[in-house]
């Protein structure tokens, strides 16, 4: 494997002075994570490229991330939140997405308790959907499993966007996967635009690492929408709290089944090909 790429992950800046958080409810990370102290683990494990996501913390204050790509141009792209529900969070998007390195934007429809039927149709929703779809940036979709017919809305009104359900919807962890969700994630891989981040498992698990709880849904995402469609995320720092970055890609090899071509998708060509062809 010559490359990989971490699909999503968070960075704190040390100095709250100079960079302060807008949102003081927001969850604190485990530990320090500079940009340094995930590049001292990245480099560690072999992780060549990785995809800074706006930490809740901040919430439209870009500066921090920003920084970090412009001291390593080569290592990271990034995605902000998309305030959907405030016009001064339309206008930061417009203004963010005029940069070629901010490859999309995070819905976070999981704070949103409006039917997901009410969202579908929400003109907020679907103007912001429709900027990055227009902008040929990636939609990252915050999402629960009983919101899964909302990103199939989303994805069928904009089929030639391309949209990724983060942490596989947030399923509740189980030995064996539910016939619901298994039917739901085919909903979405028919689509051919929806895409999986295999990520988060330590965020719902009640087993610890190897998270044997939540590999299942894993699992069912790669069997329904093809390793093309899926990709590996760390979620750090978050993944600290129950594993590390280096457990979490351990676990590439049980889903890959010794498979070299589906690890490869898995590791690098899913993520290559949604944050970095074409963008420069």
């Amino acid at each position: 494997m010559n490359m990989i790429i971490d699909g999503h992950l968070h960075v704190y800046a040390k100095d709250k002075n100079a960079f302060p958080w807008a949102n003081a409810k927001a969850a604190a990370p485990p530990e320090p994570a500079e940009a340094a102290d995930y590049l001292r683990i990245a480099d560690r494990a072999g992780i060549t490229r990785a995809v800074l996501l706006q930490p809740g913390a901040y919430a439209l204050d870009s500066r921090y991330m920003r920084s970090v790509v412009d001291m390593y141009p080569d290592r990271f792209r990034f995605m902000v939140i998309a305030d959907y529900r405030d016009a001064a969070g339309y206008a930061v998007l417009e203004k963010e997405a005029a940069d070629s390195r901010m490859c999309g934007a995070r819905l976070n429809l999981m704070g949103d308790d409006r039917p997901a039927d009410a969202l579908a149709k929400d003109d907020a929703v679907l103007r912001s959907a429709g900027a990055l779809a227009g902008r040929e940036k990636i939609v990252d979709l915050h999402v629960r499993l009983d919101q899964f017919g909302l990103v199939e809305a989303l994805a069928a009104r904009f089929p030639g966007a391309r949209f990724i359900v983060d942490h596989m919807g947030y399923p509740e962890p189980s030995e064996s996967v539910p016939d619901s969700y298994a039917a739901a994630v085919g909903n979405l891989a028919s689509l051919g635009n929806v895409y999986f981040k295999l990520s988060g498992y330590e965020m719902k698990s009640k087993t610890g690492f190897p998270f044997t709880d939540m590999m299942g849904f894993a699992r069912c995402i790669l069997e329904k929408a093809g390793p093309a469609r899926c990709l590996w995320a760390s979620n750090y720092p978050f993944v600290n709290l129950a594993a590390g970055v280096e457990q979490a890609l351990s676990l590439v090899d049980g889903l890959a089944g010794g498979d070299e071509e589906v690890k490869a998708d898995l590791l690098y060509r899913t993520a290559e090909s949604l944050f970095w062809k074409g963008r420069q």
